[in-house]
């Protein structure tokens, strides 16, 4: 497992979608090549605590913050990034693979791991 340091642009742009909530504890794992789609998506998964629930939360992103979009249950109820996809549409699809892979089990273990 590699936990990588998030950079402040990406938390700022998750943590925009997050309303009057904060994140912490953030961190990145790097999306294997052979699962990325064929423009190189997503290119990381980033986990943090959304606060105050206390909830661990994980997002499907670019390294800058420019696509960002919610994977687990706990970001797509807290956050903008959430489940606006039509049922069925390939956004959907992508994201009930993203939270099967492992580098969204990888990245909520970096959080348990600070």
């Amino acid at each position: 497992m590699t936990c990588e340091a998030t950079s402040d642009e990406l938390k700022v742009s998750i943590t925009t979608g997050l309303g009057d909530r904060t994140l912490e504890h953030v961190f990145s794992v790097e999306v294997a090549q052979e699962r990325r789609n064929v423009e190189g998506w997503p290119e990381v998964m980033v986990a943090g605590v959304i606060m105050p629930e206390g909830d661990p939360a994980v997002w499907a992103c670019d390294r800058f913050g420019g696509a960002i979009s919610a994977v687990t249950q706990a970001a797509r109820e807290y956050s903008e990034w959430g489940d606006i996809a039509a049922p069925g549409s390939d956004v959907t699809e992508a994201k009930n693979m993203w939270v099967d892979y492992p580098e969204t089990a990888e990245a909520i273990a970096c959080i348990g791991s600070s």
